[in-house]
C-alpha cells in the first residue's frame, strides 16, 4: 500500500514540475526578445502567435525584404532605426517592457502572411 501511495505521489508531483515550468506564450517571447537584441525574428507560425487576438501585449511588427534578390532599399534604410528603438526599450523596467515587443518578419521567412 505504501509503494503504491509514493508512486501515485511521485508521478503527481511529476506532473505538477512539468506544468509549472511550462511558459507561456508572454515568457517565451520575452525570452525570444532578451536573446535577439530586443527584436525577435518571426517566421508565418510565430507571427500568427504573436499577433493573435487573445494576448495581453501589445507588439510592433516590421515587415521586411531585406533579401538580396528583393532590394528593398527602404527596408534596408529602416532596419538599423527600428533595431535601436527596440534596444532603448529593453531599459525600460521589466513590468511595463514584457508586455510589449517588437518583431520583424522578413518576406523568406512569411511568404504566407505577405500573401494574406
Amino acid at each position: 500500500m505504501l509503494v503504491r501511495f509514493s508512486g501515485v505521489v511521485g508521478l503527481a508531483v511529476l506532473c505538477l514540475r512539468s506544468f509549472v515550468s511550462a511558459e507561456t506564450t508572454r515568457e517565451q517571447f520575452v525570452s525570444l526578445a532578451a536573446s535577439h537584441g530586443g527584436v525577435i525574428k518571426l517566421n508565418s507560425k510565430t507571427f500568427d502567435a504573436i499577433t493573435a487576438s487573445n494576448r495581453d501585449w501589445s507588439v510592433a511588427v516590421q515587415l521586411t525584404a531585406l533579401g538580396p534578390q528583393m532590394k528593398c532599399e527602404p527596408c534596408s534604410i529602416f532596419k538599423p532605426n527600428y533595431d535601436a528603438v527596440a534596444q532603448a526599450w529593453r531599459k525600460v523596467p521589466k513590468e511595463k517592457r514584457d508586455y510589449h515587443f517588437f518583431a520583424t518578419l522578413d518576406f523568406s521567412e512569411g511568404q504566407e502572411v505577405f500573401r494574406r
